[in-house]
């Protein structure tokens, strides 16, 4: 059974590992968290393997080593897990060396000890291992696949120290999410659209095949998600890579990206060359050939000149996916305001009981025409509901004797004043094209899967931020959707 277990979830990369722990040091202080793994621990183990001459190219930080624990027992084989964090290796020749000999008699032994590495010598040569646990056990039996089993038990000192396979390590990170997706790979590759993996694990490197990660895609769109690393570490790649994955291989799923720094139309854009995906790109200014959307995009300075690129931006602008976001001139209230409105008329007149029974009755109306006609306070007004609003405005003065002196009753019978707002809106439209919010809105709701906003001004972005994101949350929440 032994055997069996070490055959197929370990590797001795044929015979050239063979290790042992040889310390768990406790640590007053919690180790330092290692930048591959992202843990701290609050032990470091300290492993030693047999030199081989291939050891110091096959071994890397980052690699799992398994050791069996005090919880192993016939039924349940139970190993405390670690990364590898350091190696290097020793030579016994060199350790003996003394800074204070005879510093020509210091170059002859080291000059001696550069051949030894290029053998297999046991004797003279080994390699050191630094680990930190990584909090989890792993459980091997007859009956089922592995488990893993979080907290931490005291690895058994002196006892073997084994890494995890290749497959081993794919099965840790992907059998769920295959599993999930529905997809099981034969082989894996880098093209998004045959393989929806993201990336490939820094591990293994010396073996040609790579072991691939994938993400749930599901459980990203469902719950929040964050990327964070230093300037430069690759952020905007990673995301860019999730996005193309999940827009290719989850068909339902609709993005929007807000770009301030206007880099995705290049990151993206063989998306945005695709025909079969329904996408827009909005700048934050008109341009009217596909030179001024070149110059527009950020890109990596080794594609500034790269006749690749312009021709894949010829073809963006050419299939009409370029417009631009339409700063309203002329502001057309939303719902909200009108309910801002009367809540600030209501509280001017709490001293006239029948001028806040006048705006009750127009604010229950409005409520109840939001709840019948689906629409959100973020939601601009309409020439219908203009209408209706004047109408429960006179009605509500006739009612209640509202004094046609009174600010209320100067709000409550101007309302299609409102109108002229809404023909100046869309007479700048007509006349400058582009898309206003409410064109943003319809566009992702009716066609567009991919919809990258670039634009550089902060405010401007905030606030499709802060409406978009209210809108499209609002009415998630209404329908019970995702």
């Amino acid at each position: 059974m032994l055997e069996e277990i070490t055959s197929r979830y370990f590797t001795d990369f044929n015979g050239r590992f063979k290790a042992r722990l040889a310390a768990v040091t406790p640590a007053f202080m919690p180790v330092a968290t290692h930048e591959l793994t992202g843990i701290s621990a609050r032990y470091e183990c300290r492993i030693k393997v047999e030199y081989h001459k291939d050891a110091m190219g096959l071994i890397e930080e980052g690699m799992l080593i398994a050791v069996r624990n005090f919880k192993s027992n016939s039924k349940d084989h139970r190993y405390s897990l670690m990364v590898i964090s350091r190696v290097w290796p020793e030579h016994y020749g060199l350790k003996g060396l003394s800074e204070h000999s005879y510093y020509p008699m210091q170059f002859e032994i080291i000059q001696q000890s550069v051949k030894d590495w290029d053998t297999s010598d046991k004797s003279t040569m080994m390699v050191q291992i630094s680990a930190l646990p990584i909090n989890y056990d792993l459980i091997l039996n007859d009956s089922a696949e592995p488990k893993y089993e979080k907290g931490f038990t005291y690895p058994v000192i002196a006892a073997e120290a084994q890494i995890l396979s290749r497959d081993m390590i794919s099965h840790m990170y992907n059998q769920r999410i295959l599993a999930k997706l529905g997809f099981n790979p034969k082989t894996t590759t880098s093209d998004a659209y045959k393989d929806p993996r993201i990336g490939t694990i820094q591990m293994f490197e010396s073996m040609e095949e790579k072991i691939p990660i994938y993400l749930d895609f599901e459980a990203m769109v469902r719950y929040h998600f964050g990327i964070f690393a230093f300037t430069g570490a690759g952020k905007s790649n990673l995301l860019s890579n999730v996005l193309r994955r999940l827009l290719i291989h989850q068909p339902e799923v609709k993005v929007i990206v807000f770009d301030i720094s206007s880099e995705y139309p290049f990151l993206l854009m063989d998306l945005f060359a695709e025909d079969k995906i329904s996408s827009k790109i909005i700048l934050e200014n008109p341009v009217t050939n596909a030179e001024q959307f070149y110059a527009s995009v950020v890109k990596p300075r080794e594609y500034e000149d790269d006749d690749r690129v312009r021709k894949v931006f010829d073809k963006i602008f050419g299939q009409k996916k370029i417009t631009y976001y339409l700063k309203p001139e002329s502001k057309i209230p939303t719902f909200g305001d009108i309910l801002d409105e009367l809540n600030r008329q209501r509280n001017e007149s709490l001293d006239k009981p029948h001028y806040v029974n006048a705006l009750d009755r127009i604010r229950q109306e409005l409520v109840d025409y939001k709840a019948g006609h689906e629409v959100t306070d973020s939601r601009p007004i309409d020439e219908d509901f203009i209408k209706q609003l004047d109408e429960w405005g006179r009605t509500a003065i006739d009612e209640f004797k509202i004094s046609d002196r009174s600010g209320v009753y100067a709000w409550a019978t101007s309302r299609l004043t409102l109108l002229d707002n809404l023909k100046r809106a869309e007479k700048e439209k007509r006349t400058t094209g582009g898309l206003d919010i409410q064109g943003i809105r319809d566009l992702v709701e009716k066609e567009s899967r991919l919809t990258c906003i670039s634009i550089s001004d902060p405010y401007v972005i905030k606030e499709l931020v802060v409406d978009l994101a209210r809108e499209f949350l609002q009415r998630r929440k209404r329908s019970f959707k995702v």
